[in-house]
C-alpha cells in the first residue's frame, strides 16, 4: 500500500463527508472473522438496504433499493473494476499472453518435429549402420530424445538470457518495474526447467518413434523416404502453425483498429489543448482572480474548472424528482463545475443554456427565500430515463439534497471509459468543489502559451509548482491496457509468422531435394519454369488455404468476444480477413518460391546423370 499522506474521516470538511445513502464517493473496508461467511454478508446488506427505514431515507419506493456490492480485496486487482490503491490489472489478459506464448511454443515444435524427420533423409545411412550394429529401437528412441533434449535446454538458456536482455524493453511496454532476481527466483527456475523437460519430450517424441521404427534393409537399400503419415502429420503441423499465425494476426488487426477508434472518437466534447491544473485548498480563496489572471494570458481561449475532469467521472449521487408521471428516483453520476464549463469543452446544449453569473445569487441561502438553491444541467440519458423529452426538461425540478431547476440539456458526451455506455449525469454549479482549472490554449504556438501560463503560475501562486498535464493523455491512459495489448500482441503475431515461415522455408527445401529428379525429368518434357514453381509450391499453398478456413472464423469468435466488453466498439470488417488471407499466401509462396525457383533453374543433366 503506497501513500503520500493518512488522515482521519473525520478532518474532511462536512462538504466532502456528505452522509447519504446516494453519496457513493467511498470505498469501505472491512474484516471479516470468517472468508467464508462473504456470501452470507452481501444478502444481509441487501436486505438491510431493502428496510423501510433505510429506503424512506433513500428517498425510495416500491421495489427499488440501493444495492451494495462487496467484493475481496485480493480479487480487486485483477478480477475487478473496482478502484483500488494501485491500477487494475486483467487476470483475462494474463490468460491471453500465457495462452499466445504456448501457441509460439506449439509452433516452434512442430517446425522441430517436421524438420527433424524431415531431415532423416540424410541420416538414412547412419541410422541402417547403427541397428547393424546392433543398436536396438531402444537405443536409436534414446538417441533422437537426447538430440530434442540438448536442443530444447541450449534454446531454453538463450531465451532466459534474452528475456534478462528485453527486460527493460518489456517494462517499457507494460508499464511495469520489473528486474531480473523475478527470474531468478525458485520457482520461475524450476518451472523453466521443468517445461524443458516436457517439450524435449513432446517435440522429439514422434521424428523419434519414426526413425527408431525404420527397417534396416529398406533403409540401407532406398534410404529413408516420407510415408503417408508421415505426409498427414506434416502437413497438420503446416496448416497448425499458420493457422495460429492467421489467428494472432487478424486479432492484433482488430485491436489495433479498435485502439484507433477510440483515439479518434469524438466523445461530445474537445478534448484537444486543454491543459489541466491542479487546484489546491488555498487557491480556492483567490479562486476568481487567479481565473482572470489565467484567461489573461495570450493563447488562452477559454478556462474553466471542475471537480473531475471529463474524461472519466467517478461522483456517484443520486436525483428525485415527481411529475405528471410520479415519482422518479435515479442513481447517477454527478459533476461540480464553474461558470463556461461547456463552453470550454466545446460541448452542445440541445435545450435550455449554461450556467451564468446570476446562478450565483440563486444558491445564496442567507438572501435566497424559496426552495430553488441549485441550478442543474442533466445529460440526454438523464432526461430519457426520467422520461422528459430535452425541452420538456428545462424548468423541472430535481432533487439532490438540495432542490433547484434544470436549466440546461447537454447533448450525451463520453464521460467514463468506452468500455462503458453512457449512463445519466447531473452537472451543477459547485466552484467550491473544484480541483482541477482546464484552460483551452490555442493549438499553433503551446510552448510560448505554457511558458506565459508559467510566468503567470509562479507570480500568483509562488508556493505551488506549475504542475501541468493534458487531457487528451488523461483520455488516453484509461486504455493503457489494451493499449499494450495492442503492442504485445503485435510482437506476437510477428514472431509466429516469422517462425512459421522459417519451418516453412526449410521444410520446402528438404521437399525440393526429394524431387530433385522428378523436377530434372518435367523440364527435360518440356515444363516450363511457372509450372514447375507451382508443382512446388501448390502443396504447400493448400495447406496454408486449409490454415486461412480454419482460423479466420476462430478469429472471428475471439475478436467479437473480445469487443463486447467495449460499449462503443468497430465491426468486425470482412477486408482484415481477405488481406491478412492475401498476405499470408504471399509470404508463404515467396518462401517456398524460392527453393521451387532455385531447382527449376538448376540443370536436370546434374539431376538425372546417376540414373
Amino acid at each position: 500500500m503506497k501513500f503520500d499522506l493518512v488522515t482521519q474521516f473525520l478532518n474532511l470538511s462536512n462538504g466532502v463527508k456528505e452522509e447519504t445513502w446516494w453519496n457513493a464517493n467511498w470505498v469501505t473496508y472491512f474484516l471479516l472473522h470468517d472468508k467464508g461467511s462473504l456470501p452470507q454478508l452481501q444478502q444481509q446488506v441487501n436486505d438491510y438496504m431493502k428496510t423501510t427505514a433505510v429506503k424512506e431515507e433513500a428517498r425510495l419506493d416500491g421495489s427499488n433499493y440501493l444495492r451494495y456490492n462487496l467484493e475481496p480485496l485480493t480479487k480487486v486487482h485483477l478480477y475487478s473494476s473496482l478502484a483500488g490503491f494501485e491500477p487494475n490489472g486483467s487476470i483475462r489478459y494474463i490468460y491471453m499472453f500465457l495462452i499466445i506464448a504456448l501457441l509460439i511454443l506449439v509452433i516452434a515444435c512442430a517446425n522441430y518435429t517436421n524438420l527433424a524427420t524431415a531431415q532423416s533423409a540424410g541420416r538414412s545411412g547412419e541410422i541402417g549402420m547403427r541397428k547393424v550394429m546392433g543398436a536396438s529401437k531402444r537405443q536409436v528412441f534414446m538417441q533422437f530424445i537426447g538430440e530434442s533434449t540438448i536442443i530444447t535446454f541450449i534454446a531454453a538458456t538463450l531465451a532466459f538470457l534474452l528475456s534478462v536482455l528485453m527486460i527493460p524493453y518489456f517494462n517499457n511496454i507494460t508499464g511495469r518495474q520489473f528486474t531480473a532476481a523475478v527470474l531468478m527466483q525458485p520457482v520461475p527456475v524450476i518451472s523453466l526447467l521443468v517445461f524443458c523437460v516436457l517439450v524435449s519430450f513432446f517435440a522429439g517424441l514422434y521424428p523419434a518413434l519414426v526413425l527408431s521404427g525404420t527397417q534396416v534393409m529398406g533403409v540401407l537399400k532406398k534410404g529413408f523416404t516420407f510415408t503417408g503419415g508421415n505426409n498427414m502429420l506434416r502437413k497438420s503441423l503446416i496448416v497448425a502453425q499458420f493457422g495460429i499465425s492467421i489467428f494472432l494476426i487478424i486479432y492484433t488487426v482488430v485491436i489495433m483498429q479498435q485502439m484507433h477508434y477510440m483515439q479518434t472518437k469524438h466523445l461530445g466534447y474537445d478534448k484537444d489543448h486543454i491543459v489541466v491544473l491542479p487546484i489546491s485548498g488555498n487557491m480556492l480563496r483567490d479562486f476568481q482572480n487567479l481565473k482572470d489572471a489565467i484567461a489573461a494570458v495570450p493563447g488562452v481561449e477559454g478556462v474553466t474548472a471542475s471537480y473531475e475532469t471529463p474524461e472519466f467521472v467517478e461522483w456517484g449521487d443520486g436525483v428525485s424528482t415527481t411529475d405528471e408521471k410520479g415519482q422518479h428516483n435515479v442513481s447517477l453520476n454527478a459533476m461540480p463545475v464553474d461558470l463556461d464549463f461547456t463552453k470550454t469543452m466545446k460541448m452542445q446544449l440541445t435545450a435550455g443554456r449554461d450556467f451564468q453569473e446570476s446562478d450565483f445569487a440563486m444558491m445564496d441561502t442567507s438572501n435566497n427565500n424559496t426552495n430553488f438553491h441549485q441550478p442543474f444541467i442533466i445529460n440526454e440519458t438523464l432526461a430519457r430515463k426520467i422520461g422528459w423529452a430535452p425541452q420538456e426538461a428545462i424548468g423541472k425540478t430535481l432533487d439532490k439534497g438540495v432542490t433547484g431547476p434544470v436549466v440546461g440539456v447537454v447533448k450525451d458526451f463520453n464521460f467514463s471509459s468506452l468500455h462503458d455506455p453512457i449512463g445519466p449525469l447531473v452537472i451543477f454549479l459547485g466552484r467550491d468543489y473544484s480541483r482541477t482549472f482546464m484552460v483551452r490554449i490555442d493549438g499553433n504556438d503551446m510552448k510560448k502559451t505554457l511558458g506565459q501560463l508559467e510566468m503567470m503560475w509562479k507570480q500568483r501562486v509562488p508556493g505551488r509548482p506549475f504542475s501541468y498535464h493534458f487531457l487528451d493523455d488523461d483520455y488516453n491512459k484509461l486504455y493503457q491496457a489494451e493499449q499494450r495489448s495492442s503492442a504485445l500482441f503485435g510482437i506476437a503475431s510477428g514472431l509466429a509468422i516469422i517462425l512459421a515461415c522459417l519451418g516453412l522455408f526449410g521444410l520446402a527445401a528438404f521437399t525440393t531435394v526429394q524431387r530433385t529428379k522428378e523436377i530434372g525429368i518435367r523440364r527435360v518434357l518440356g515444363a516450363s519454369l511457372g509450372n514447375v514453381t507451382l508443382l512446388i509450391s501448390g502443396n504447400f499453398l493448400r495447406l496454408v488455404g486449409i490454415a486461412i478456413l480454419i482460423a479466420a472464423p476462430l478469429a472471428w469468435w475471439a475478436a467479437n468476444t473480445w469487443l463486447q466488453d467495449f460499449a462503443f466498439r468497430i465491426p468486425v470488417q470482412s477486408y482484415v480477413f481477405i488481406i491478412t488471407a492475401l498476405v499470408t499466401l504471399l509470404i508463404a509462396f515467396c518462401t517456398v518460391g524460392f527453393h521451387s525457383l532455385k531447382a527449376a533453374l538448376s540443370n536436370p543433366v546434374k539431376s538425372l546423370r546417376t540414373e
